[in-house]
């Protein structure tokens, strides 16, 4: 369902956070059962939970993407079939070694996207916008800034209460 903004701004209200949501709750539910046993093969449903929530997750906000912004992210596309592909494998081999490979393509991905730097919308893979409420001033800066100042933050509570 698409519906215009009223004041021709962004869409209206669309379902397609809800695969987001369901990708996150079926990994959860694989991961779940990965873990209770790591030295064991998984049974077919978890196995899909595991590999099938993740790529779930990865297509759907592919979807997401396009609706918004009419990006396609090949990358994200890549990464979704690439974790649904896991899935013979997850059934025959032990959970650890699930957890091991899709978490290998998740950091590529991750990787790639910070490498590539691509548009994201209306801002750049990598960046935190900061807007003061009034919307006339916003400041753009890499994510690793923003990082480290919540980590000189964290440390100052840790002292404070230490």
């Amino acid at each position: 369902m698409r519906v215009p903004a009223a004041d021709g701004g962004r869409p209206g209200p669309s379902y397609l956070h809800l695969p987001l949501v369901a990708g996150v709750v079926l990994f959860a539910v694989g991961a779940h059962a990965a873990v209770e046993h790591v030295d064991v093969a998984l049974r077919p449903l978890p196995a899909l939970a595991l590999s099938g929530g993740i790529g779930l997750f990865y297509l759907a906000d592919v979807a997401y993407r396009w609706r918004d912004h009419h990006q396609l992210a090949t990358d994200r596309m890549v990464t979704g079939a690439a974790a649904i592909l896991v899935y013979p494998a997850a059934a025959h081999a032990p959970a650890i070694a699930t957890l091991v490979v899709l978490t290998a393509i998740g950091v590529a991905r991750l990787s790639w996207e910070l490498w590539r730097r691509p548009r994201i919308g209306p801002t750049t893979a990598g960046t935190v916008q900061f807007a003061i409420h009034s919307g006339v001033h916003k400041q753009t800066r890499p994510a690793a800034t923003d990082f480290a100042i919540r980590v000189t933050a964290a440390q100052a509570v840790i002292r404070l209460v230490v």
